[in-house]
């Protein structure tokens, strides 16, 4: 009996799936919580335990709880017989690629291409605008409070609205309420007002599909103009913009980035003071393209009129949202959820084993290789 090659798999996956059940049939898969483990136990393990592992399986948290797969945890971690790390995640960024490839470790993604994960971040962003513009949430809280349906919008109806702590004067009005404002700002559609898409891949391009079928203008921001080709597949106008100048037109900021250098607070200070007064943006991509300080600060001040946020300057390290953006009335934040579907999950689960199997069972350089 030929002894299986062995697997480490960091984190969950649906063992359900008829894929999986027939890849553990040709390897030794082995389970490994490391979220409750220090950095220590991890390093034993890997030493008394996974000398001989060929292939890690990471899925989206990964090496995270311990700094991430570089500096010391790299070092103590990647092992003689290791030929494969397979992430889950589109992201890498808390895995040292060229630190891997100097000992002759592929390090593998999954695209957003792969999983469908391009529409799903897609019909997130178009919650967090319809959210910006029509105030939905605002609304449907009100009336969970108030339990009275003129009641819930006309608490609303006042024309105060303190920026600082980004809530509403509640209002003594006992009329009929309209709902066409909170806090004196004038609850729009979003149809007519010019949205400018910093970051213009596949997610990106998927947004331009949403915003355009609810009738706003598209911009994008890109090193690159996109070909005529890349143009063809646009059935509505779309026009590239430099950054400074998006920031001066646009009504709505989305921000859909990869995390990196150039990338790291692209919002800031002197960026946001560009913009009009009033902007509203999002942000999808990464967290650390904002400096969430100035974020807050132009939220207090009433220059920024709408925060929508998926992702947070300091996760995954540090999950914590700042309480400043918890309790306002201006601001949307979800969990970074945007790709968070069963779909997503799973398709992410079969290309990473689809990359482990190319790798050590055919001794390719996997079919999405990152390093």
């Amino acid at each position: 009996m030929s002894v299986k090659d062995k697997v480490l798999f960091i984190g969950d996956l649906n063992k359900d799936l008829q894929e999986y059940k027939d890849f553990k049939a040709k390897y030794e898969c082995i389970d490994y919580a490391i979220t409750e483990l220090s950095k220590e136990q991890v390093f034993q393990d890997f030493r008394e335990k996974f000398q001989d592992v060929k292939a890690i399986y990471g899925a989206w948290l990964g090496f995270i709880t311990i700094g991430g797969f570089k500096g010391e945890v790299a070092e103590k971690c990647i092992t003689p017989s290791l030929k494969v790390v397979s992430l889950c995640s589109v992201g890498h960024n808390d895995y040292d690629g060229d630190k891997l490839a100097s000992k002759n470790v592929i390090l593998t993604n999954v695209p957003a291409l792969y999983t469908g994960a391009a529409d799903k971040v897609a019909d997130c962003v178009l919650y967090h605008t319809l959210e910006s513009f029509r105030h939905f949430l605002v609304f449907s809280q009100s009336l969970n409070s108030v339990k009275h349906v003129n009641g819930s919008r006309a608490i609303l109806n006042s024309d105060e609205f303190n920026s600082e702590t980004g809530s509403v004067i509640k209002s003594e009005f006992k009329g009929y309420c309209f709902g066409q404002q909170f806090g004196g700002r004038a609850v729009k559609s979003p149809r007519g007002h010019h949205a400018v898409i910093v970051g213009f891949g596949n997610i990106g391009q998927a947004i331009a599909d949403r915003l355009s079928s609810i009738g706003m203008k598209i911009s994008y921001v890109k090193r690159e103009t996109l070909s005529e080709a890349e143009l063809a597949r646009f059935n509505y106008p779309i026009e590239h913009i430099s950054f400074e100048e998006g920031l001066k037109v646009a009504d709505l900021l989305v921000f859909v980035v990869p995390g990196s250098p150039e990338t790291t607070h692209m919002l800031n200070e002197k960026t946001l003071a560009l913009t009009k007064p009033g902007i509203k943006i999002i942000n999808a991509g990464r967290g650390t393209a904002w400096d969430e300080k100035a974020v807050i600060k132009y939220l207090q001040n009433g220059h920024i009129s709408h925060v929508g946020m998926d992702v947070y300057e300091h996760e995954p390290m540090e999950p914590v949202v700042q309480e400043e953006l918890t309790t306002r009335y201006d601001v949307c934040i979800t969990p970074h959820i945007g790709s968070s579907t069963i779909e997503t999950i799973e398709t992410a689960a079969l290309q990473c084993m689809d990359n482990i199997k190319n790798v050590v069972l055919y001794g390719g350089k996997g079919y999405t290789t990152v390093n």
